[in-house]
């Protein structure tokens, strides 16, 4: 089975393996200011588990220094004469500290494992202490299928369910889920 699942993902394109270019590129255009992006060097490239501090550090050095509200949702405020001035540090920001590439793999047949285990197990355990109902799994097979089929979608046990605000790791520890690079 596990042949016939590793060829399913053979065929597995992402739609965010477009490169570090391609990404700027992208972002530049989502902050709709005019004109070209600047270039700007990468200092280095930040894990999942980084990327927050480090962009929320990187726009207070630019000015904009971040907020916390009573519910630990973060906010940079700023007045509405600032947004090009921000647009271009938070674009500054990305390219200086761009997530590492890895996170734009596709994943591997043993990595998807990981991920199902951990919803079927870490992620459906933690919402029924909570209090709510996960998703139900589907089969290890199913779940495979649908990542090889969209690419970038899979399975969670938190699919549908209203987790507002609920302090789950929705995924398994970086070590874990990508080892030593070990893409």
């Amino acid at each position: 089975m596990d042949a016939v699942l590793e060829d399913a993902l053979k065929s597995v394109q992402p739609s965010s393996a477009t490169g570090l270019e391609q990404r700027k590129s992208d972002y530049w255009q989502t902050l709709g200011t005019a004109g070209d992006p600047p270039a700007v060097n990468t200092v280095r490239t930040v894990s999942m588990d980084e990327v927050d501090q480090v962009t929320r550090e990187c726009m207070e050095s630019k000015g904009f220094p971040s907020t916390v509200d009573r519910y630990g949702q973060v906010a940079i405020p700023f007045q509405a004469e600032q947004e090009e001035a921000m647009n271009l540090a938070s674009y500054e920001c990305f390219a200086m500290y761009p997530l590492d590439e890895k996170y734009f793999e596709p994943f591997t047949l043993e990595q998807l494992r990981m991920l199902y285990d951990w919803n079927v197990k870490e992620v459906s355990a933690c919402l029924h202490e909570e209090g709510l109902t996960p998703s139900p799994a589907p089969t290890f097979e199913s779940f495979v299928e649908r990542y090889a089929r969209t690419g970038v979608e899979y399975w969670t046990a938190y699919e549908g369910v209203d987790v507002g605000l609920v302090k789950c790791e929705w995924e398994p520890p970086d070590e874990e889920l990508y080892g030593g690079n070990s893409r």
